[in-house]
């Protein structure tokens, strides 16, 4: 016989979760809908999501999870567009910047975005944060903005509301501040009970794997698309992971105001960024469907991180949409090249209250203090202390003393300093010089440098080694997850 709702107690659910075993259906919508409704206090949630973070959920549950908590709110309706409807989620990293150039790439290529982001968790930026960065600009959307902007220019780019899935919304904050945020279940009831609020025919995962990441290592990055794409198929949208690499930040810039600065960058014409991407080429063998240089992805710039990815990730999503990918690498490359995804970019900011040509001054006092930055007190630099290279580097560490800096959040209720900034300078095998900048940091306070000891800190994230014939072995993509039936043969890879 099935559980009623007034026959739970929530303490039974806690036994059940303490002993291991799965809950029903009933006990997990019990949860849920006490989230939603304020019947069952934090302490309580905190206590579930301690032991589901210990003992785990099976996919039955995580689906119950998933569904529940997309349910709790408003879904959104485009079923009346006739475009295809898709979005993209990153787990994730140190300076992941992608979405803002993948969701002007999507409208350009006449695809339907409806991008729900998230605040900043854990070590990683948010979305929502760095566009914030505008002046005046809101993430705070109605569905009846959302569904106007999306008939306008194909795309927004916003916060949840209070309308959607608002009991991820207070689980999503509790697990930022009770160190539960790399568990599987939670993060993809997480991430897909929001995705399928948004009303989607498909769905591109970029699963983070590196010591940036929440799954640091290629088996827990397979287990978690596995669980995504196990979830999202049960859903009925077509779903596709690609795991990515997350040992170093994505791209020359990470912090907030200045990762967007890098995107606005890197999809103007004639751009550094631009050149790159005439040597990415379409290979059919390769596991993004597309390869660097012709020379097994090798890196020769930080920046080629940032925009090999974007394009792999925009690729498998026109794959996902029925797009031949060799029709669609040349389609992404003059969208990007021409100026179309820079010009919808910037009818994003300005449909949603932003100020554009602000925000360019504002970010141009920070690009001085950089360009002028020796004697300055508002930089610190970071140099190499030998001859060599970089054998390992923490970017969990690296992302936390961005957070010490005031890039990010210990708690949900602290404010971000959208100023604060890193510049990165190094890719990964590059041979470094003695006394050469592998690294500045921007604050506007010369002080707190002092204040968080970064100096002392920054021996603990890099690791040197004067053998200049150190390799890196890892690539920029791992694999393409596509279904259920590759996974157990992804898994043997690497």
């Amino acid at each position: 016989m099935a559980e009623q709702q007034e026959d739970i107690l929530f303490t039974d659910i806690l036994k059940t979760k303490k002993l291991g075993r799965p809950l029903s259906e009933a006990q997990v919508k019990f949860w849920i809908n006490g989230v939603t409704n304020k019947t069952i206090p934090e302490y309580q949630t905190t206590a579930l999501l301690m032991l589901i973070f210990c003992k785990g959920m099976n996919i039955e549950e995580r689906s119950y999870l998933t569904k529940a908590m997309a349910s709790s709110g408003d879904t959104m309706d485009y079923s009346d567009l006739p475009q295809f409807k898709i979005d993209k989620h990153s787990t994730g990293g140190i300076g992941d910047k992608t979405s803002f150039i993948i969701s002007s790439l999507y409208a350009s290529l006449g695809l339907v975005n409806p991008m729900v982001a998230g605040r900043g968790l854990g070590h990683t930026g948010g979305t929502v944060d760095k566009i914030e960065s505008f002046p005046n600009l809101t993430t705070s959307l109605t569905f009846e903005q959302m569904k106007e902007q999306i008939k306008k220019i194909g795309c927004f780019i916003g916060g949840q509301t209070n309308e959607l899935a608002p009991a991820d919304k207070v689980i999503y904050a509790l697990r930022d501040v009770t160190s539960t945020v790399d568990e599987i279940s939670l993060i993809t009831a997480s991430i897909l009970a929001k995705k399928l609020s948004e009303g989607l025919n498909g769905l591109t995962l970029d699963v983070k794997c590196g010591r940036g990441a929440f799954m640091q290592t290629f088996p827990e990055a397979i287990k978690l698309g596995e669980s995504l794409i196990k979830t999202a198929n049960a859903a009925n949208v077509k779903c596709q992971g690609v795991v990515t690499r997350m040992d170093y930040p994505l791209g020359l810039w990470a912090g907030n105001s200045c990762e967007i600065w890098e995107c606005i960058d890197a999809m103007t014409p004639g751009s550094d960024y631009c050149s790159i991407l005439d040597r990415i080429q379409y290979n059919e063998n390769s596991h993004g469907k597309i390869q660097l240089n012709n020379q097994k992805n090798e890196m020769t710039d930080i920046r080629e991180l940032l925009v090999f990815i974007t394009v792999v990730l925009t690729l498998n999503s026109l794959i996902i949409s029925g797009e031949d990918a060799k029709t669609g690498l040349e389609r992404i490359k003059e969208a990007w090249k021409s100026g179309k995804a820079l010009e919808k970019f910037k009818q994003i900011v300005e449909l949603q209250g932003g100020d554009y040509e602000q925000y360019l001054k504002n970010n141009q006092k920070i690009l001085d203090a950089y360009k002028n930055s020796e004697n300055n007190p508002n930089i610190f630099e970071v140099k190499a202390p030998i001859d060599g290279k970089i054998q390992s580097l923490d970017a969990v560490k690296l992302g936390m003393l961005l957070v010490a800096l005031g890039a990010g959040r210990r708690v949900k209720e602290d404010k971000i300093n959208l100023d604060v900034s890193l510049q990165w300078l190094v890719y990964p095998n590059q041979k470094l010089k003695k006394g050469d900048v592998i690294a500045r940091f921007y604050h506007p306070d010369a002080k707190v440098f002092e204040q968080v000891q970064i100096e002392k800190k920054f021996e603990d994230i890099v690791k040197y080694t004067d053998d200049v014939n150190f390799q890196d072995p890892l690539p920029l993509v791992y694999c393409v997850i596509q279904n259920d039936s590759t996974l157990e043969e992804l898994q043997k890879l690497y």
